[in-house]
């Protein structure tokens, strides 16, 4: 028997979808991190420079950018199980074109279309978005409890495709994993085709009943489209910033004279404390300070504790500042689906998410090559990392205006 919106089953089911976003992404970040991990193998094996590994991992974020504009449309119109069932497809299919490539081509092609434009697009925009629109009363809780699943991933797979690539190489690294993928992602998918027979996140009662803004309802001046705009603006900045110690770190350390086991720890530290704001501090604090504020404060940490990973060489404090990065790291991207829920609209979230995220993976795309770029450039990765920050200080000066601006506007999201 199938319950109404809002009933005891449904709620369950809700729960049920929730978890398995969460499962999704981790699964599906697995790809980043076993690039990050293999990257000076790679390299060496086919005597490529740094710039062509760090290429792939820039073209899967403007693949999954791009792709993610389409997924999110198909968001709005099917729901979450046809995105989800194409990803997990294509990811293990990128997996096994990664396992038997012979030259770059096939590397970036893997990358770029499978794991990015046909793969990752149909995950972390598409499943923020879905889990706002399910759990549309407490958004912050739910971009946090999905977005976990990112950094689960990375506080998991380096250590153990290190473990892996030491023990059979990365290429039967990445041929398990295929395998683990076809096991497991192709069969959660299917827990989505369910949601839109529950009514979860369909047919939200409209303006004056929850609270949600129409669609071309100005807020203190701003659209829902003007919204994404500027934020579309503003998300480049930190996810420079952002992309660059998680594509770089294991290498940056190495390079300082620790070993591969040390780096993907502190890789994984960086990561676990960034799950640790998602799981636990997103959703109270974008209830108590707002959504945009708590995005400044986010992106904030990140760019304090940026520059600092460059700059320390103890093994200690490497770990201490990692860890620091991850808690403020890990709350900036959750924010703006939370930011467009309260401030815009419901309708078209989609879409909406997806825009701003293809933004964002763009600048994660110049983040990641601009990082290798400057490291053969320069021979390190200060003038990389110093970059990065100069670009969250141009995030946190558009979010300041806007907070200042809108500090009077009200939230027009239920609470």
């Amino acid at each position: 028997m199938t319950a109404e919106p809002g009933g005891r089953q449904a709620v369950r089911y809700s729960y049920l979808v929730l978890w398995a976003s969460l499962l999704l992404m981790f699964i599906s970040t697995g790809s980043v991190y076993l690039l990050i991990v293999a990257l000076k193998p790679i390299a060496q094996d086919f005597d490529w420079p740094r710039t062509v590994p760090s290429l792939a991992y820039s073209i899967l974020f403007v693949g999954s950018g791009i792709g993610a504009i389409f997924m999110g449309h198909w968001l709005d119109r099917s729901g979450m199980g046809p995105p989800a069932l194409l990803g997990g497809i294509m990811f293990g299919v990128g997996s096994l074109i990664v396992y038997q490539m012979s030259g770059a081509w096939e590397f970036l092609v893997a990358y770029g279309l499978f794991y990015g434009l046909l793969g990752q697009a149909t995950m972390y925009s598409p499943l923020m978005a879905n889990g706002v629109k399910v759990f549309h009363h407490r958004p912050g809780f739910a971009t946090g409890v999905v977005s976990a699943g990112q950094s689960l991933a990375g506080m998991i797979w380096p250590p153990l495709a290190r473990y892996f690539n030491d023990w059979v190489g990365w290429r039967e690294t990445y041929f398990w994993y295929a395998v683990f993928v076809f096991c497991t992602m192709i069969p959660l998918s299917f827990v989505f085709f369910g949601q839109r027979r529950r009514g979860l996140g369909e047919n939200l009662a409209p303006a004056g009943a929850t609270g949600d803004a129409p669609a071309t309802q100005d807020v203190a001046g701003l659209t829902p489209a003007g919204w994404t705009v500027v934020l579309s603006i503003a998300v480049v900045g930190c996810c420079i910033a952002m992309s660059l110690p998680l594509a770089h770190m294991v290498s940056h350390v190495t390079d300082i004279g620790f070993p591969a086991a040390r780096a993907a720890e502190m890789l994984s530290v960086m990561l676990l404390t960034a799950t640790i704001t998602r799981m636990l501090l997103l959703g109270p604090v974008c209830e108590r300070l707002g959504s945009l504020q708590a995005l400044f404060l986010f992106s904030a940490a990140q760019a304090a504790t940026l520059g600092l990973l460059v700059m320390v060489e103890d093994i200690v404090a490497l770990y201490l500042v990692s860890a620091l990065f991850g808690l403020g790291y890990g709350g900036v991207l959750p924010c703006y689906p939370v930011i467009l829920r309260q401030y815009a609209s419901i309708a078209g979230i989609g879409r909406r998410t997806a825009t701003i995220i293809f933004l964002g993976g763009s600048g994660m795309a110049i983040g990641g090559w601009l990082g290798g770029y400057l490291f053969e450039l320069t021979g390190g990765y200060f003038a990389a990392f110093m970059t990065g920050v100069a670009t969250n200080v141009a995030n946190l000066a558009i979010v300041g205006v806007l907070i200042y601006r809108f500090r009077q506007a009200p939230v027009v999201a239920a609470s």
